[in-house]
C-alpha cells in the first residue's frame, strides 16, 4: 500500500503510518482472502471489479466494506491498482432491522387477520372513497361473496344500487363528524333473505389525526 487518503483514515479510524508499506492482504479477513485474491487477479489483467469483504483494522475492529477496484496504468504499463472503499456495515445493520421489522409486521398482520376471521360478527373496513379494503370470513358468509369479489369495490359496485345511497350517506356523515355511531337497519342483499343488522361504525385515523 503506497497511498491512503485522509478520508479513509477518518472513516475507518485507521493510523496511516500503520497502513502504508504493508500488503493489502494483511487487512482482509482470512475467510474472505481467497475470493479477494481472485478479484485482484482479475484487476491485474485490466478488469475493474467490485467486491464485498471484511476489512480488519485491528483484532476487534472488523468492518463490512464494499471496494471498487481498478487497475492503474502508466504509459500502457500496469503499475498497480487502486480501490474506493465504503463502509457498508451500517447499511447491513439497517437492512437487518428493516427485515426484522417486516417479519414482525407480517406476524402481526397474520395474527390480526386470524383474529378478525375468528369473530362471529361481520367486519369490514373502507377507504375514504367508500371502497372496501378488507372483510372478514363472517362478512363473506353473510353476503355470499368472497373477499376477492368485494375488496377494491364500493357497496354500489358489489351489491347494486338498492340501499347504496343510504350507506354512502352514512359513510359521509361518519367522516364529517368523526364520531363513532351505532344504528340498526334492514340490509337487503340480492339472493339473500333480508337481515336486521346493528352497525357499529368508527373512523380510523393516521398518526397525524387525519381519517
Amino acid at each position: 500500500i503506497v497511498y491512503v487518503s485522509p478520508s479513509f483514515a477518518s472513516v475507518f479510524g485507521a493510523d496511516l503510518e500503520a497502513v502504508l508499506g504493508r500488503s493489502w492482504a494483511d487487512f482482509i479477513h482470512p475467510d474472505d482472502l481467497p475470493q479477494r485474491r481472485e478479484n485482484v487477479a482479475r484487476i491485474l489483467v485490466g478488469e475493474p471489479t467490485t467486491s464485498e469483504f471484511r476489512l480488519m483494522l485491528g483484532p476487534s475492529d472488523i468492518r463490512d466494506v464494499r471496494c471498487s477496484s481498478t487497475p492503474t496504468f502508466v504509459d500502457g504499463r500496469l503499475i498497480g491498482f487502486q480501490g474506493i472503499v465504503s463502509d457498508i456495515g451500517e447499511n447491513r445493520r439497517a437492512e437487518k432491522l428493516l427485515a426484522d421489522a417486516h417479519t414482525e409486521l407480517q406476524r402481526r398482520t397474520r395474527f390480526l387477520e386470524a383474529l378478525l376471521d375468528a369473530l362471529p360478527n361481520s367486519v369490514h373496513y373502507k377507504d375514504l372513497n367508500g371502497r372496501y379494503l378488507g372483510i372478514n370470513r363472517a362478512f363473506e358468509e353473510a353476503v355470499g361473496k368472497s373477499a376477492d369479489e368485494v375488496v377494491g369495490r364500493t357497496f354500489r359496485e358489489v351489491f347494486g344500487d338498492d340501499q347504496a345511497s343510504e350507506f354512502e350517506r352514512r359513510d359521509v356523515e361518519l367522516l364529517e363528524t368523526g364520531e363513532s355511531s351505532i344504528d340498526e337497519t334492514v340490509v337487503r342483499i340480492p339472493g339473500r333473505p333480508d337481515a336486521r343488522v346493528v352497525f357499529s361504525r368508527c373512523v380510523y385515523r393516521d398518526e397525524h389525526g387525519a381519517p
